[in-house]
């Protein structure tokens, strides 16, 4: 599959080596000026591209032609016109049980209403700001002491790679992406 890989920091980069890992064909890269993911596609040779502004969206002309999109940490919005160029579609991952706790806060939001269960959901990218239909989720439990960084990278940034890479598993293995799941870690 010819994938176009967006995002940034941990999720980003681990995200981009599963797809490389996988023996797909990473067509571009989009990533922050700087950001670790930036700087391993650009190692690897591969066409990087930096992310217009937080405000400007990622538009028809900055995808080329692909299967699909990942987003991994990514950030930004993609026009729908940038929505329609893959052919599966654009895939994201949203730390949180959507519908629950949409936006960038929702780690926080949800630690803040003491939530004992936190997880994760891989979904379709639409217009809208995490309102997709969900493809996969999965869960863990708070512990005592987790704040939104600790949680983020014991838990939340794992699974989001393992959801990832299972809803890129079942595009290829299957031609579709898979129906809402949800299983505890």
């Amino acid at each position: 599959m010819k994938v176009v890989v967006i995002g940034q920091k941990w999720l980003g980069e681990r995200a981009l080596e599963m797809v490389l890992n996988s023996s797909h064909d990473v067509v571009k890269v989009i990533a922050p000026e700087g950001d670790r993911l930036n700087t391993n596609a650009t190692s690897k040779g591969l066409a990087v591209s930096i992310p217009p502004s937080h405000r400007a969206p990622i538009i028809a002309s900055d995808v080329p032609d692909c299967d699909v999109i990942i987003c991994a940490h990514a950030h930004v919005k993609l026009a729908p016109s940038a929505l329609m160029k893959p052919r599966h579609g654009a895939i994201g991952y949203h730390p949180s049980l959507m519908p629950l706790y949409r936006g960038k806060n929702a780690i926080v939001d949800a630690l803040k209403e003491h939530q004992k269960i936190i997880g994760g959901s891989v979904y379709l990218l639409d217009d809208g700001w995490d309102t997709g239909p969900v493809l996969l989720q999965d869960w863990s439990f708070v512990q005592d002491g987790d704040d939104a960084a600790s949680i983020w990278r014991r838990v939340l940034a794992p699974m989001g790679l393992e959801l990832l890479e299972r809803a890129v598993s079942h595009l290829e293995a299957f031609g579709h992406w898979p129906e809402a799941q949800m299983q505890r870690t």
